[in-house]
């Protein structure tokens, strides 16, 4: 709803500290989702927020939470996230952990 979106921005630049946002678009929407590892939600996504406070994450997450398919950037994401797998890699986390089992299986790289 462009309303909820409108005083989500507003409540963010008034209440909130240390915040950005990067607008996305072009050719990357032109890309599959499963083709690469970036979560599916940042191929379609306008933008995204980058916020560097307890309450800026709590308010993202509140309009925009994992459950809908909204992804977190890999340079941005909160240590506080509650599903930290969804929120980084979406539909892509199973393929990707398989993967990273055949390549890798003694656990060298971490994340």
């Amino acid at each position: 709803n462009p309303l909820d979106i409108a005083e989500f921005l507003t409540n963010l630049y008034w209440n909130v500290e240390n915040w950005d946002a990067y607008y996305f678009g072009g050719a990357m929407g032109d890309v599959a989702p499963n083709a690469t590892a970036v979560h599916p939600a940042m191929r379609m996504s306008p933008w995204a927020i980058s916020t560097k406070t307890r309450t800026g994450h709590r308010l993202v997450r509140e309009l925009l939470p994992n459950s809908i398919g909204a992804g977190a950037s890999y340079n941005h994401h909160s240590p506080e996230e509650p599903d930290w797998r969804r929120a980084l890699w979406g539909s892509n986390y199973e393929r990707l952990l398989s993967i990273k089992q055949a390549v890798d299986p003694h656990h060298r790289f971490n994340c």
